[in-house]
């Protein structure tokens, strides 16, 4: 791998240098979890905004764990961070994130996200 720098550039720029993560490794820094070539690429639609009664088998479907759960906005469980075994199936999920190979960080909320509100309507 080679970085070029056009002589005379005289403006800032920051560059990483990364490498997939190995089993067991999280993620320093990653995309969306739906991007093309991910295990949720094209199912936003089937995540964001549903029950996670509805998630969590569209996720093992695909092969996908939950890592980690973060709650937000009322009802929250004291810091944000929640048990995935034990997320509530009747919250609703506002993201999916990629957390390391075949697991992902789902946010979950007790109440749905409506549009033009943002990720928290609470």
């Amino acid at each position: 791998m080679a970085f070029a720098v056009p002589v005379g550039f005289r403006g800032k720029a920051e560059m990483w240098i990364g490498r997939p993560a190995r089993p067991g490794e999280q993620y320093q820094m990653a995309g969306s979890a739906f991007n093309k070539g991910e295990p949720l690429y094209g199912l936003s639609g089937q995540l964001i905004g549903r029950r996670v009664s509805e998630v969590l088998p569209v996720l093992a479907a695909h092969h996908v764990t939950v890592a980690q759960c973060r709650d937000q906005g009322d009802g929250m469980w004291g810091n944000g961070v929640c048990d995935p075994s034990a997320i509530p199936g009747d919250w609703y999920v506002v993201d999916v994130s990629p957390w390391a190979p075949g697991q992902v960080m789902v946010t979950i909320q007790i109440r749905p996200h409506l549009p033009g509100q943002g990720v928290c309507p609470c």
